[in-house]
């Protein structure tokens, strides 16, 4: 399950400092206090250390993926590997929140698209199961789309990180309860009040079909439960291309 995210942070933001606020590090766990010393674990550890080389009083960032960011300081570069906090910021979730049931695609495709829809901001990835899909992720392949997810926010700045869900079937994915529903077809025709129904949306949901595209009958039953059609392209795309392109053109629009 996708872990619930609040879009709405009660904490006010604590200005970081104007000078440059040193490389990212992921830590799923940030102190409230400032003056808290973070130990950052093995990986983010070597990657300081031994990879940036950086020093005792160097400037670093550490993000939750949650919308916390902590500005800090390395306090120590030998085991254990830590940070002092100087301030910290609680960055609002990107609105609306786009939750991407997409067919998955075949090899090095698949993670090269987390990597891209991460950098975008999208909110929840769900790996779609349709009549004509032909991978379904197993655990393994999903905890490696955690894991990228992660590294591409701590890449793009983004403080809210992409969530990887678990395989949807076509059916389940129906039922939600976002206010904007879409469902990508290049028969259908370009959405003139997108923009306005975005301004009105905290959630849109939309669905993105394998190779060959959504049977006729996974179309109506989509249409059915409040999906509506749309075209954002004149050419047929591919599954990682056709994800890619709905979520930058709802984050353009939004």
């Amino acid at each position: 399950m996708v872990k619930p995210i609040d879009p709405n942070p009660t904490h006010l933001p604590v200005p970081g400092p104007a000078s440059d606020p040193g490389p990212r590090f992921l830590c799923k766990e940030l102190p409230e206090k400032l003056g808290s010393v973070v130990t950052l674990d093995k990986d983010q550890a070597r990657h300081a250390t031994r990879v940036l080389r950086l020093s005792v009083g160097d400037p670093v960032q550490l993000i939750d993926g949650l919308g916390t960011v902590a500005h800090a300081t390395l306090a120590a570069t030998d085991a254990p590997t830590t940070c002092t906090v100087q301030s910290i910021e609680h960055a609002a979730a990107p609105t609306p929140r786009i939750e991407l049931a997409t067919a998955i695609p075949k090899g090095p495709r698949a993670d090269a698209m987390v990597n891209d829809l991460a950098q975008l901001g999208t909110g929840v990835l769900l790996p779609l199961i349709a009549e004509r899909s032909v991978v379904v992720p197993r655990d393994n392949k999903l905890d490696r789309f955690a894991k990228a997810s992660a590294e591409a926010g701590k890449q793009s700045g983004n403080a809210w990180f992409m969530q990887i869900g678990d395989s949807l079937p076509f059916a389940e994915a129906l039922h939600c309860d976002a206010e904007l529903k879409l469902i990508a077809d290049p028969d259908a025709e370009p959405i003139a009040d997108l923009a306005t129904r975005l301004n009105y949306a905290s959630t849109a949901r939309v669905l993105i079909g394998p190779e060959g595209g959504f049977t006729d009958g996974e179309r109506s039953a989509a249409c059915q439960a409040g999906f509506t059609p749309w075209r954002f392209s004149p050419h047929t795309l591919r599954i990682e291309t056709a994800a890619v392109a709905a979520v930058a053109v709802l984050r353009a629009q939004a």
